[in-house]
């Protein structure tokens, strides 16, 4: 039997993303049996848009493979600290429907967990040097901060809005974070308060105080204990003004380059999931760039 060579930008317990690939399997071309035909495609897993390399704890990939006249094939491989290299034998029967992936890792409790998963269909792998691709995000469970821009591209002049969201998080009371942006390219408007900590939180940031060039310091809060715990929603909206024609980036100031950046529960306290979410911030949809024309 062939064995299919998994390679990748794997560095231990690093995934690079972005650009170029998280995993290959190498191999590719077909084999038949008395029974059945399979493939081996070349398959690439990528992040997806707006997510950057950082250090994630993965320490496993499950592939599961589903069609309609076989038993869905499983087949796991455990990543260690100082893996480059990652080795199975995984055949795709030629009818095969859909794909399956789950990256694993292990969480303060010592517990597995699903933290990236994507899944793509499968068609045409029976024809020369077959490709599946398949793109990961963050599942559920994941703790996040993203931002979301509500229109693709804009004109010289025009307003636009990018949403803070912020999902996958318990006992959320209040929170405080920099919004970096292009000085040259855009200019901030206006702060409004999301619906996620109700009509009745209070809403902070330094628009018109003395910040730092090319940042926007936001925070929202609770004015009672006996306010709502936020776990998803949009914390924020930030206006925004194109001044100038070209591409323009804004993102969520990682906590390595913020002091601003906290997520506190009721009593004051960070929520149980801030460290994962510091650690998960730079590879979420924590930038978002607009085309201005």
């Amino acid at each position: 039997m062939k064995k299919t060579k998994v390679m990748g930008s794997y560095n231990g317990r690093r995934l690079r993303g972005v650009i170029g690939l998280l995993v290959l399997l190498l191999a590719c071309g077909q084999i038949e049996n008395e029974d059945q035909r399979y493939a081996y495609p070349q398959l690439e897993l990528r992040l997806a848009p707006g997510m950057v390399q950082t250090e994630l704890q993965v320490t496993r990939i499950q592939i599961t493979i589903e069609g309609p006249d076989f038993e869905p094939i499983v087949k796991s491989v455990d990543i260690s600290s100082d893996q480059r290299r990652l080795a199975m034998d995984l055949m795709v029967p030629v009818e095969a429907e859909k794909i399956l992936i789950e990256a694993y890792e292990v969480d303060e409790k010592g517990e597995e967990r699903v933290a990236f998963s994507g899944e793509s269909p499968i068609a045409n792998i029976d024809q020369p040097q077959p490709k599946i691709a398949v793109e990961l995000a963050p599942t559920p469970t994941t703790s996040i901060l993203s931002l979301d821009l509500l229109t693709a591209e804009v004109t010289l002049g025009q307003t636009f809005e990018v949403a803070v969201n912020v999902a996958g998080v318990s006992k959320l009371f209040g929170l405080s974070l920099e919004l970096g942006f292009d000085e040259q390219k855009v200019t901030p408007t206006g702060v409004e308060l999301g619906s996620s900590l109700g009509n009745e939180a209070l809403l902070f940031d330094d628009l018109k105080l003395d910040r730092s060039e090319g940042r926007i310091g936001i925070a929202v809060g609770q004015k009672g204990a006996q306010g709502s715990s936020a776990t998803e929603g949009t914390v924020a909206t930030v206006s925004f003004r194109a001044k100038a024609v070209g591409r323009a980036t804004m993102g969520i100031i990682p906590a390595a380059e913020s002091k601003m950046l906290t997520l506190i529960q009721a009593d004051g306290k960070p929520i149980a999931e801030f460290q994962r979410l510091k650690d998960y911030l730079t590879v979420t949809n924590s930038q978002v760039s607009i085309l201005i024309k």
